[in-house]
């Protein structure tokens, strides 16, 4: 179980590292599933990256301040474009990101499920406990699915042979960041599983110590 939180971890920071280089160095290619697509746009290729990062800090030592940080940073990611989307150019939270912007001038724009999908991942980083507990299990476990549901969607559009309308195009994901979602869902899924698992191990010899 644990050799697929680390697989999680690579293809999440593979993949955000991988497209990242590819802004910087203009390879347009490897950006777009097809010229006619749009390319991933940097925040998302961002977030994967720090997803990846995290995933590999959730079980260390030094866990809940990196991955915390980690978290809270993809979280600011995913609402700034979520109220970019939400609210008008002129509100104060606009300019005030405006302010802060971080990417490239020319980078496509998050869809508004993408921005879900990472305030979700980031929040799971965030949320992840010190001590579990049944109700932060299921919790944690629903968010993880909903993630999960979010790249699903994404990716089948974009295998399904199906003719898009331009409004729907506007919502849904790019496929490269669907597959993200969807291993960094899986990840998160296994993660918990594998916690739990752990701790219910260690409790029968807890037990017997008392």
């Amino acid at each position: 179980m644990k050799s697929i939180i680390r697989t999680s971890a690579v293809i999440s920071l593979g993949m955000g590292l991988v497209f990242l280089i590819s802004w910087h160095l203009g390879l347009s290619s490897i950006l777009q599933l097809s010229p006619s697509t749009w390319p991933i746009p940097y925040p998302a290729a961002l977030c994967l990256f720090l997803s990846g990062l995290g995933f590999f800090t959730l079980f260390s030592s030094f866990q809940f301040p990196l991955s915390k940080i980690l978290g809270m940073t993809i979280f600011l990611i995913g609402f700034q474009r979520f109220a970019e989307l939400l609210f008008p150019p002129e509100a104060t939270l606009n300019l005030f990101f405006n302010n802060l912007r971080f990417y490239p001038s020319n980078s496509s724009k998050m869809v508004l499920l993408a921005a879900i999908g990472f305030m979700l991942a980031g929040l799971l980083f965030v949320l992840w406990p010190k001590k579990n507990s049944l109700v932060k299990s299921i919790f944690l476990l629903f968010i993880s699915v909903l993630v999960v549901f979010l790249g699903s969607i994404g990716i089948l559009f974009g295998i399904l042979p199906i003719k898009i309308h331009s409004e729907l195009q506007k919502i849904l994901l790019h496929f490269y960041t669907s597959i993200g979602l969807f291993v960094i869902g899986f990840g998160f899924i296994f993660a918990k599983l594998y916690e739990n698992s752990t701790q219910s191990s260690l409790q029968p010899e807890i037990e017997k110590e008392l």
